[in-house]
């Protein structure tokens, strides 16, 4: 796979979750900071869930033999029902009062009026009515240097469109070989950290996320089964306009910080110079991800 392959793949898997951009900020718009928040909550959990798959594809990090893998980790987060609504309060220019089952970003895209006083009734912003999203990373692992391997996330679009927005992925982060210390361990284990950050827009979704992590693998002649269980600790903000009233205002929106831990397994098949693997993300979110390297 070459470089210019890889960020092609990149560009195309990764404007899947942008796409409907413009459509997302015109239903932010007519909400304020309390229903903002429940409205993009899977949004955020989607994010965490698809970042922190495709870490790795094995926990074999040799002590002095340097290396290099060029791939791609294509990631596709599964929502569940839940995830469809939440509880909205009625805004102020709403003409009743309470809370009401609303669509998240993710639920029916034409929700049904909700009745108000006087016959008057209301219909709260729809979502997107997506069942899962895909989120794709080009990464780059070098390694081999006294059991350690730096691992590089990155990919920047400006697409300058109002349909996709501009977007930007980073992330860095250190695996290290436990079991050079282990010489009877009967699989190869690993510890590590990796910090991501992932934008859309100016402002309209900003995340980054801190994961830690231990992984075991054991390599046959061609698979390699391997298995993962990290911690992931993630923070989003979203700055909008908000224009409902006629009097447009700019608001942005803080997420509580959340942690989740996440269950990966899967396995590669080593081809030569190629790597293809699968695994099965398992925590909050059900995440599935393929990835194809290329080095030595």
């Amino acid at each position: 796979m070459s470089i210019r392959s890889t960020a092609a793949l990149a560009a195309a898997l990764l404007m899947l979750p942008v796409a409907a951009s413009a459509q997302l900020e015109e239903n932010l718009s007519s909400y304020t900071e309390n229903n903002a928040t429940g409205y993009l909550e899977p949004f955020r959990d989607t994010i965490s869930a698809g970042l922190g798959s495709g870490l790795f594809t094995t926990a074999e990090i040799p002590r002095s033999r340097p290396y290099f893998q060029l791939g791609m980790r294509a990631m596709l987060v599964q929502f569940s029902d839940d995830d469809r609504t939440f509880e909205a309060t009625a805004e102020d220019y709403f003409p009743g009062t309470g809370t009401y089952d609303a669509p998240t970003v993710i639920g029916d895209t034409d929700p049904d009026p909700v009745a108000g006083p006087g016959g008057t009734s209301f219909q709260f912003p729809g979502g997107l009515d997506i069942d899962r999203l895909p989120i794709a990373a080009p990464q780059l692992s070098v390694g081999g240097f006294l059991g350690t391997e730096a691992m590089v996330r990155f990919f920047t679009g400006e697409f300058g469109d109002d349909d996709i927005g501009d977007i930007s992925l980073f992330g860095i982060g250190l695996r290290h070989s436990v079991s050079q210390y282990v010489p009877s361990s009967p699989v190869s284990i690993a510890a590590s950290v990796m910090y991501q950050t992932f934008e859309i827009g100016d402002g309209l979704v900003d995340f980054s996320q801190t994961s830690l992590g231990v992984q075991a693998s054991r390599r046959f002649p061609v698979v390699e089964p391997y298995a993962g269980l990290a911690l992931h600790m993630s923070s989003m903000s979203s700055e909008y306009e908000f224009d409902a009233t006629g009097d447009p205002e700019t608001l942005e929106v803080d997420f509580d910080d959340e942690t989740n831990v996440q269950l990966t397994l899967g396995a590669t098949l080593h081809l030569l110079v190629f790597r293809l693997n699968g695994e099965l993300g398992v925590g909050d979110q059900t995440t599935y991800t393929l990835g194809l390297s290329l080095g030595i």
